[in-house]
């Protein structure tokens, strides 16, 4: 495994925040002004061991290949397995929650998990992925989306609410 790319990301994010405090600039609003790059662009994040958003964390996400970034064929169906705790006390009660996981760029996939916010869950999940036609990179994100069906959670992927660039937690490339 070639660890320089991870070497030299740790070496600019502690410039960055020893550089910060230096000129007078906080750890914290350079920490807020990393988070909100994967906002600003959507297809350039970080790929994450475990994130925690809107009530759910999600860790441990790997492949059928034992890893989180995988090279595929257009329409291969790659299996995925990951844990997750939902957290019932940073969800509305009684209101149908559903996560979500999908490929950026070509949309959400499946509804993993339901819950209606009343108690607190923990588990693990396996979910198919099915490469998209066209070749190229695809982050793996999750979403939290509410609504009735499936149909109309999956749709609010495509209404803006789909998920930030702090919940990649993989990475299919499409040959």
């Amino acid at each position: 495994m070639n660890t320089f790319p991870n070497i030299l990301l740790v070496g600019i994010l502690s410039f960055m925040f020893m550089g910060a405090d230096a000129h007078g600039v906080s750890v914290k609003e350079v920490k807020k002004e990393i988070e909100s790059y994967g906002d600003k662009f959507p297809g350039i994040g970080l790929i994450s061991k475990r994130i925690s958003f809107d009530g759910i964390t999600i860790s441990n996400f790997t492949f059928d290949n034992g890893e989180n970034a995988i090279f595929v064929h257009p329409g291969d169906k790659v299996s995925t397995h990951f844990n997750y705790i939902i957290d019932a006390s940073k969800l509305k009660t009684l209101h149908l929650h559903h996560f979500i996981i999908g490929l950026e760029g070509s949309g959400p996939q499946d509804c993993v998990l339901h819950t209606l916010g009343i108690k607190n869950s923990s588990g693990e999940a396996n979910v198919i992925l099915t490469a998209p036609k066209k070749a190229g990179a695809y982050p793996v994100r999750f979403c939290h989306s509410q609504g009735l069906t499936d149909d109309q959670a999956r749709a609010a992927w495509w209404n803006g609410e789909g998920p930030s660039g702090r919940t990649i937690v993989g990475v299919m490339i499409v040959e």
